[in-house]
C-alpha cells in the first residue's frame, strides 16, 4: 500500500471498491496526513484494452450461503486449460479471504462478438451427477474474475430495486 502526499493542498483521490476506500481511510489516517492525494493499491490499476485484446477470465472458488464449505472451480469435473490449471494468486488479501482463483479455459477477446461454442464434453458418473445435484441444492455459487471483477448476477425481488450477488448459480 503507497499513500503519496502532494506537496501542497489537500485532497484524497481513491480508485477502487468498498474495501479500497476503506483501506485508503486507515492509510490517511495512519499516515497522519490530511492532504494525501492519492493511493495506490496493487491490482487495482485500470487496463484498456484494444480490439481483439485477450481479456482473462479466471475462476475462483465455489461458494455456498447455505453450506460454510468452499471448493475450489475444478473439485467439478468442468472444462479445463489445455495448458494445465494454474493457482493465480496476486495479493496477500485473496490468499487471507480463502480465494482459490486459477486460470481457466474461456479465450474472450474485447470486442469480439462470439456465438456460443461448446467448450468440452464431460462424462458424469452417478457419483459425479449426486455431487453436482447437492450442490445445486445447497447453491453452490460460481464465482469468476473477468478483469479482475467478479462476475455478479443481476435480479430484481417483488417491489424492489435491481440487486446484485457475486457470481451465479451452480447448474
Amino acid at each position: 500500500l503507497q499513500v503519496i502526499r502532494p506537496s501542497s493542498g489537500p485532497g484524497l483521490c481513491i480508485f477502487g471498491s468498498t474495501m479500497a476506500f476503506a483501506l485508503a481511510l486507515l492509510a490517511a489516517a495512519t499516515y497522519g496526513s490530511p492532504g494525501a492525494l492519492a493511493i495506490y493499491l496493487p491490482g487495482l490499476a485500470p487496463n484498456e484494452y484494444e480490439e481483439g485484446a485477450v481479456v482473462e477470465l479466471k475462476v475462483n472458488k465455489l461458494s455456498s450461503v447455505k453450506n460454510p464449505v468452499p471448493f475450489g472451480y475444478y473439485t467439478l469435473p468442468h472444462c479445463q486449460p489445455e495448458e494445465g490449471i494454474h493457482v493465480k494468486i496476486e495479493n496477500l488479501g485473496e490468499h487471507l479471504s480463502g480465494d482459490l482463483i486459477q486460470n481457466s479455459p474461456y479465450k474472450i477477446r474485447m470486442l469480439e462478438a462470439v456465438e456460443c461454442k461448446k467448450l468440452c464434453t464431460q462424462p458424469l458418473t452417478e457419483k459425479l451427477k449426486e455431487k453436482y445435484r447437492q450442490m445445486i441444492e445447497d447453491e453452490y455459487l460460481v464465482n469468476f474474475l473477468v478483469d479482475g471483477l467478479p462476475a455478479a448476477t443481476r435480479y430484481k425481488q417483488a417491489d424492489a430495486d435491481l440487486k446484485y450477488m457475486d457470481g451465479f448459480l451452480l447448474g
